[in-house]
């Protein structure tokens, strides 16, 4: 089966994403400073509470208490 001229300029602007990807990922970048501050999106819950919004069940938050 022969590839369409489409299928082949497709292919070769994918080829070029890639490899600019690539070049991008190899070239030595600034880092972000790591902080020591919390994140205001993030959001923590402590056991009692994780529990009563269901997001653990009973026996897995009485293992985590070392409960048995």
């Amino acid at each position: 089966m022969l590839a369409k001229p489409e299928d082949a300029e497709e292919e070769i602007q994918r080829r070029e994403v890639i490899e600019s990807a690539m070049t991008k990922l190899a070239e030595p970048g600034e880092e972000p400073e790591p902080t020591d501050e919390i994140e205001s999106d993030s959001i923590t819950f402590n056991i009692e509470e994780a529990l009563k919004k269901g997001l653990i069940d009973e026996d897995f938050a009485q293992l985590l208490l070392g409960e048995e």
